[in-house]
């Protein structure tokens, strides 16, 4: 019988599956457009300088022409790299919220946390200075997760 804990953790790696899945496929067919792109320049300056030797064009337009598409695919190889930088972090993320979901099933039924649980669950902790007084008084508290890349809880 799949108790509330594991139902609501089962649920949030599907969650997390499904949004880093649909963003990675997303990244990879931007990446296989840019890829094709790149390659089809490559071509077409193949051909411009085949038709700039044959004489079919003249050698400042074979320059402004080389040039233009030169640009393009420097500007197409920066998005190539930024794509897959893109699409390793969200792997990356997806992997470790895999791998937090994991830690935490162990410590689904505690009561009590102790020093072993906090540095397997927690990277850090911030508590800020407290503001105002009495009934207004706050006091900020941030916990910073392992395993969840910019994750945090705030809590006032």
């Amino acid at each position: 019988m799949e108790t509330l804990g594991d139902q609501f953790i089962e649920e949030m790696r599907v969650l997390s599956e499904s949004s880093g899945g649909k963003k990675i496929k997303q990244f990879k067919q931007e990446l296989e457009l840019a890829e094709k792109r790149i390659a089809e320049i490559d071509s077409i300056i193949m051909k411009l300088f085949e038709q700039n030797v044959a004489g079919k064009i003249s050698d400042g337009r074979f320059e402004k022409m080389s040039v233009t598409y030169e640009n393009e695919q420097r500007e197409l190889e920066e998005r190539r790299k930024a794509l897959k930088e893109k699409i390793e972090a969200e792997d990356y993320k997806t992997k470790n919220t895999n791998q937090f979901l994991e830690t935490i099933r162990k410590y689904e039924n505690v009561t009590e946390l102790n020093r072993s649980m906090l540095v397997e669950l927690i990277d850090s902790i911030y508590v800020y200075q407290a503001e105002g007084t009495g009934k207004e008084r706050t006091q900020k508290v941030e916990i910073n997760y392992r395993f969840l890349c910019e994750s945090q809880c705030g809590i006032a």
